[in-house]
Formats: structure tokens, sequence, C-alpha cells
């Protein structure tokens, strides 16, 4: 087993990380010479590619077989990275390095979110984290929040957000299986024809 803070190219090793940086003009030259000799772009550690750059970031768990990255998170939970110089959502980039391009109009959906019972969702759910390519599926984004908590909780919905119900005369159907308040939408209307008389 090496030791933590070296990499191993060809028989030789190299260290790298803070402890081990060059401190004078002279190490630094030579450390460059004798880096680029083994094939290496970096000064202080190995060229990553994608791929390992990556699996560097992910912890596995054993009893559910998830991923969990282990790098930065947005606001919604989810892991962030890039790929090829674009940013990304972490499992969206596994996926694409792993598998392959996701096909146009599709979201992965977590499928070992959709199993487990006991998350409630939201940005603390760890399988936000999970870059596991098996526990994700491609699928458009309907069925994707109706697998989820969210889409749940909004199919349960009887009443709109400003308390009008969702009776089949006040409902609108959308193409992505979204429902629309009829009369949220008659007073939204109305507020803009109002804003545009008052212009004229």
């Amino acid at each position: 087993m090496r030791p933590v803070g070296t990499f191993v190219h060809d028989s030789e090793v190299i260290l790298f990380g803070r402890s081990a940086r060059p401190r004078t003009t002279r190490e630094i030259d030579q450390a460059f010479r004798d880096r680029r000799r083994l094939g290496l772009r970096s000064l202080y550690g190995p060229s990553l590619t994608v791929d390992e750059r990556l699996m560097a970031r992910i912890r596995c768990e054993l009893e559910t077989h998830c991923w969990l990255w282990t790098g930065p998170l947005n606001r919604e939970g989810y892991g962030t990275t890039s790929v090829d110089g674009y940013s990304t959502l972490a499992h969206r980039g596994v996926y694409m390095v792993l598998i392959g391009p996701i096909p146009d109009g599709l979201n992965l959906d977590h499928i070992c979110h959709n199993a487990s019972s006991e998350c409630l969702g939201g940005p603390q759910c760890r399988h936000r984290r999970c870059l596991n390519p098996a526990h994700l599926e491609p699928v458009p984004q309907f069925v994707n929040c109706r697998r989820g908590r969210t889409g749940a909780y909004l199919r349960e919905r009887t009443q709109c957000f400003n308390g009008h119900g969702y009776t089949p005369a006040n409902t609108k159907v959308l193409s992505n299986g979204g429902r629309r308040c009829r009369a949220c939408g008659r007073e939204r209307n109305a507020r803009y024809n109002a804003r545009r008389t008052a212009v004229a």
C-alpha cells in the first residue's frame, strides 16, 4: 500500500500535496521537469480524467448501494460538478460519463428515493446525492414529479394556493399532467387587463 500524499507512476513515487510542494525556484523547475518526463500535466498531483475526478468524490453505502456525492451541493441538495467545462448536476454528469447521453426532454429520476418510504424529500434528502447509474432512470418531468413526494403532495391537494376548490369545472388539466385553477387564471387576466388599460 502506498503512503498517503504520494502518486505512483512508472515505478517512481512523486510527492504531492501541501507538505510536499517545492519551496524554491530551483525545486519548482526540477518538479516541472520530473513530471513532464513522466507525462503528467499538473505540478502538484496527478492529472485526473473526468471519470477519476467524479469517482474520487463518491462514497458507497453497502446496505442501499447508493453512491453518495461528497462534493459541493446546490440549494436543492443535488451535487454539482463540471463535465467538459460545463457545470452540471453530479448525477447527470456521472450518468453521461458511465452510460451515455441523456435523451432530450427527459430527467433522471432517483428510483432509490421512490423505494424509500421513510425519506421525506427536500434539500436534506440523501437520495438527491446518489449517483449510482442503476438508481437513475431517464423519465419525462411529469413522471418524475408524480413519483416523488412533491408530486404526491400536489395531487392530494383539494384547493389551489388561493383557496379555490379543484372541482371539475374549476380545474384545467395541462398536457404534462399538472392542474391550473381557472378562477385564479381569470383573476390574473383581470389584473393584467386593468394594467394595460391604465397605461393606454
